[in-house]
């Protein structure tokens, strides 16, 4: 397998993977879910070039995401998807999946011949590309997860800290 095909392979497995993803997220949920969660995403993103925080910069993206959501919808299936949603734009950026970062950074023969060098045996194209698959399907729902779990907590935090609004009943007269 030569060093193009190798990498179209892996890029349609990423595509196919974040269509799947937002396919299984968006469903269902209102546009004004975005706008938390896109200040979600740019928290997180903030948060992890700026503090360098690492998988916590997710979660503090998630919650954001979810302490903005809270006040317009409620349900913590909600909350989960509208994070998740905010995780799978943070997947988007190939520095957060290392696997995916190295490929288009260095040549394939030398990725693998580092690889067979830590094996202590030779590695096929074919298993490195399964390999990397595997790889970048874990750390996509790790982080998916993670945002979503946090978008959780963030409404949970939310319905804590914040009163309850009364709510303004008119009766007729």
């Amino acid at each position: 397998m030569d060093e193009l095909t190798f990498r179209a392979a892996y890029t349609a497995f990423s595509v196919a993977l974040i269509c799947m993803l937002l396919f299984l997220l968006l469903r269902r949920l209102n546009r004004r879910c975005m706008r938390p969660v896109l200040y979600g995403f740019f928290f997180g993103i903030g948060c992890w070039v700026l503090l360098g925080a690492g998988i916590l910069a997710f979660l503090f993206g998630g919650i954001l995401t979810g302490y903005l959501l809270s006040r317009e919808v409620s349900g913590w299936g909600v909350h989960l998807r509208a994070g998740g949603l905010a995780g799978v734009l943070l997947t988007l950026n190939p520095l957060f999946i290392p696997a995916g970062h190295d490929i288009f950074t260095h040549s394939l023969e030398e990725i693998i011949g580092v690889i067979a060098k830590k094996v202590g045996r030779p590695v096929g194209h074919g298993e490195f590309l399964l390999s990397l698959c595997g790889t970048t399907l874990l750390w996509a729902v790790l982080i998916v997860v993670v945002v979503g779990l946090g978008a959780v907590l963030g409404g949970w935090l939310r319905k804590a800290l914040k009163p309850t609004e009364p709510k303004v009943t008119t009766v007729a007269g």
